[in-house]
Formats: C-alpha cells, structure tokens, sequence
C-alpha cells in the first residue's frame, strides 16, 4: 500500500545468483565469458556453399562484418547465418539492394558496400544473435567468379 509508509517497491525481492544489487539498482547482465574475435579468409571461393566462422557452444554475436571481393559480378551471391542449425538470413547483395536492407534494423545481415563497379560487396553482422549451440556464417558463391571473401565476427561464450 502506498498510502501506509514505504512504496510497493521497497519490498524485499529474491536476487537471482546471476543477478547483483549495485547501489539500490538491480542490475542484470549476461553471464558470458570475455569476448573474442573470429577472422576468417578465403582466396577464391569455389562455387557452391562455403561454411565460415564456425561457434560452438552458448553465446551472443557482438557484431562483425562479411565481405567479397570479386573478380566479376557477384550480385547473385550471399552471405547467410545459420544458428542453432536454422537459417536465419539469407539474401543475395543484389537482392539486399533492392530492397534497402541498408540499416541495422533490417535484420541480422545488413547492406554496407554493394559496389557493381568495383565488385566489393560489404554486409555489417547485427549484434545481439543469440545461440544455444552453434553460430555458423556462410557464403554462397553462385556465379563461378571465385572471390575472395573475410570475414571478422566479435562473440563471447557462456562461462560454465
């Protein structure tokens, strides 16, 4: 009650362990092991599915970004992110484009260099993915130009 002394509020709480009381603020953070950064590269990527950036375990994506470096027009080619063994995203550069999926709020991967000219195409990795068991970043090289591709992917594991 309000009206009878000390606000509802005030009332004693349970703390969760992975909880801590800072100067009267509850304060929650996730519990994930000191960040790391994965780089990857590939000079002339074959046709087909190239698996990069393999994560195991339970975590969360800080951010990074993907990158293709051709020699041709790789428009029709993609990058895409497979958690948990789900695809999550998947769009070619030139599909990406079109459709403006040029902010971080356009989903996992977002459109950051989509160059026809110079056939440099760019994707930002949007932080906060989170993962059970496996984050896994893969291109899709469909036009046989063999690029090269990287890639940088900034994470943290769940200390056990």
């Amino acid at each position: 009650m309000l009206g009878c002394g000390a606000p509802d509020y005030s009332k004693v709480i349970s703390i969760k362990p992975e909880s801590t009381l800072v100067e009267g603020w509850l304060d929650v953070r996730f519990h994930h092991g000191a960040p790391s950064r994965e780089i990857w590269t590939l000079a002339n990527a074959p046709l087909g599915v190239t698996s990069m950036v393999p994560i195991l375990g339970k975590g969360m994506i800080y951010g990074g970004y993907c990158t293709s470096l051709g020699t041709a027009n790789q428009e029709t080619d993609a990058f895409s992110i497979e958690v948990d063994g789900q695809i999550l995203y998947q769009h070619s550069f030139k599909g990406m484009a079109e459709w403006k999926l040029n902010t971080p709020s356009s989903g996992a991967l977002y459109l950051l260099q989509n160059d026809i000219v110079a056939f440099r195409h760019s994707l930002a990795i949007m932080p906060g993915i989170t993962f059970e068991s496996g984050f896994l970043l893969r291109y899709t090289e469909m036009t046989g130009g063999t690029p090269n591709i990287a890639s940088l992917v900034n994470y943290a594991i769940i200390a056990t």
